[in-house]
């Protein structure tokens, strides 16, 4: 029948090398079988216990999360988490959408805030309501640009949602940031000419004025002329001290 009887008696069925074997089962074996079942399922019922975790919420947090699912409120959020915009465009349409039975005027607040992008140097600081009227699901807000026609690398600012009216904000797109997206050339835009050459061009641009370019874009860095003055300054310490010295 295939199977290899060691004994005859009573019998354990178990494998060898790939070859099914019928082990004699003593008094020994069978509480050693025993102990070994007890261990796995203990092992076992503390695996299922980790696996499960009970999580308790606030009743007061709870209600207000269900109450989002629950009630006839219309929610009030931003289109998509992320827009993209040119720095030396305009302005930018940042696009809200309203779900639910669009019932009734809603209306929410909005604000922009600072993020690496800095207001009044690559944005102008907005901020205002946004109304829907009876029926309607999308309303657009208007942020203007400033364009400092330097080269930057991609900055963001955010927009955030308040004070909703007759609606209520979503739970993650109640907040959106804003990509600048700089399109002006690392260092500046003085050898657009030779790029339009391809790479021929490229190494025809003179490497002192590259550089030069490149020194004027880092001075006008914040924090980096007052930086670069006070460590000249400092530097001709030494040199005062030796001409001190000298003349004594």
């Amino acid at each position: 029948d295939g199977w290899v009887r060691l004994e005859q008696g009573g019998y354990v069925p178990c494998e060898v090398g790939g070859v099914q074997v019928l082990f004699k089962q003593t008094e020994e074996t069978r509480k050693g079988r025993q102990r070994l079942s007890a261990v796995q399922q203990a092992r076992q019922d503390a695996m299922r216990k980790k696996s499960i975790r009970v999580v308790s919420e606030p009743e007061d947090n709870l209600a207000s999360r269900m109450s989002i699912r629950t009630n006839d409120v219309d929610i009030v959020q931003f289109g998509t988490p992320i827009f993209y915009i040119e720095q030396d465009a305009e302005h930018i349409e940042i696009s809200l959408m309203r779900l639910g039975k669009q019932k009734g005027q809603a209306e929410v607040f909005f604000q922009t805030q600072d993020a690496s992008a800095k207001a009044g140097m690559q944005y102008e600081p907005t901020a205002g309501s946004a109304v829907f009227e009876d029926g309607q699901s999308e309303a657009l807000i208007y942020v203007k640009m400033v364009d400092d026609g330097k080269w930057n690398p991609t900055l963001e600012f955010k927009v955030k949602l308040t004070d909703p009216k007759n609606c209520e904000l979503g739970l993650y797109l109640h907040t959106c940031r804003v990509k600048l997206i700089n399109n002006i050339a690392f260092p500046s835009n003085r050898f657009t000419e030779y790029l339009a050459n391809g790479r021929h061009g490229i190494e025809e641009i003179p490497k002192a004025a590259l550089l030069l370019e490149f020194m004027k874009m880092m001075w006008k860095a914040p924090g980096v002329k007052w930086r670069t003055i006070t460590t000249l300054l400092m530097d001709q310490v030494d040199n005062l001290y030796l001409y001190f010295v000298l003349s004594v």
